[in-house]
């Protein structure tokens, strides 16, 4: 998967602990690439969908992870990333880029 943006690490940085930050920006740099290939069309989406919804929570992280390793789908609508408003939902949760 690509890397992770900078407005996406601020906010992993921000919302987990200084011990957990690092293990989900790991994580997310290691998602499987079919993962990374059903979110072809914008790869912060879809590591901003198994980010957003732990809120800070490295189990609830991993929960989401799990989830989008079964339907890639199913972890954007968990976070609300699914609609076509996704980018204005993407911008006001990070920022705009």
């Amino acid at each position: 998967m690509a890397q992770v943006s900078d407005r996406l690490e601020r906010r992993i940085r921000a919302d987990f602990s200084p011990d957990q930050a690092p293990r989900v920006l790991a994580r997310l740099a290691d998602i499987p690439e079919k993962l990374a290939q059903g979110a072809s069309q914008n790869p912060e989406r879809m590591q901003a969908a198994l980010v957003l919804p732990a809120k800070g929570d490295f189990t609830a992280f991993r929960r989401q992870l799990e989830l989008a390793e079964l339907d890639w789908r199913d972890a954007l609508m968990n976070s609300h990333f699914a609609h076509a408003d996704w980018p204005d939902r993407l911008d006001a949760a990070l920022g705009v880029a």
